[in-house]
């Protein structure tokens, strides 16, 4: 379970087929006293939730308000209160959005892993 050492008494996993993954430290990356990071192994496809557990420890009274980014894009936005909070866990395994007048939502899926130049590298590369 990640764990930041400026909030203690929160857990975060990331969830497939209701087991929780592995996670490995990431030597690449420092703890900040906004980010902790570590990476998991996933299979391309496979559908995953991010649970959040707040512990009798956590360290704040106040209502909980949670954004799930991944690559750095918002998913969701949640706000618990912190009696709910630390009654259970809190959950996010898909986005919404709008389409055509209609509230669509999509599960979370792992994408394949592409090793090599990023795209905007071979876009500069291809106009040389």
């Amino acid at each position: 379970m990640a764990r930041h050492p400026d909030v203690p008494g929160l857990e975060v996993v990331v969830v497939v087929d209701e087991q929780s993954l592995p996670e490995y430290a990431d030597e690449d990356e420092k703890t900040t006293p906004d980010k902790t990071s570590v990476y998991i192994q996933s299979k391309a496809g496979s559908e995953f939730r991010i649970k959040l557990y707040f512990g009798p420890t956590f360290p704040y009274q106040e209502d909980v308000s949670i954004r799930f980014h991944i690559d750095g894009i918002l998913m969701r936005r949640i706000v618990e209160t912190h009696e709910e909070c630390l009654k259970q866990h809190v959950s996010c395994g898909s986005s919404s959005y709008w389409e055509n007048g209609v509230n669509m939502r999509q599960c979370f899926k792992f994408a394949e892993t592409v090793i090599g130049k990023s795209t905007a590298d071979r876009a500069v590369a291809d106009n040389d």
